[in-house]
């Protein structure tokens, strides 16, 4: 069995993927307010790490930010 490190995002990269996908006005402040609302850097949700000082966001919390910008698209998008 492989073992393998799962894929990490610095929060900047999460903005610039949902900036790509057309969600213009989803900034870093926003990820923060998002964050923050949902408590998601506590360990029991497992939405990602941290490593020598600074926040890694995991795969599962990039679907989240998606799924809270496809609700929010009218909001989101210019």
């Amino acid at each position: 069995m492989k073992e393998t490190e799962k894929r990490k995002y610095l929060p900047s990269e999460i903005v610039s993927l949902m900036k790509k996908k057309g969600y213009d006005k989803f900034s870093i402040n926003k990820h923060t307010e998002l964050w923050k609302s949902r408590n998601a850097k506590d360990p029991k949700y497992s939405f990602g790490v941290l490593i020598s000082k600074t926040w890694y966001w995991y795969e599962t919390w990039l679907k989240e930010v998606q799924k809270h910008c496809e609700e929010h698209a009218d909001e989101l998008k210019n």
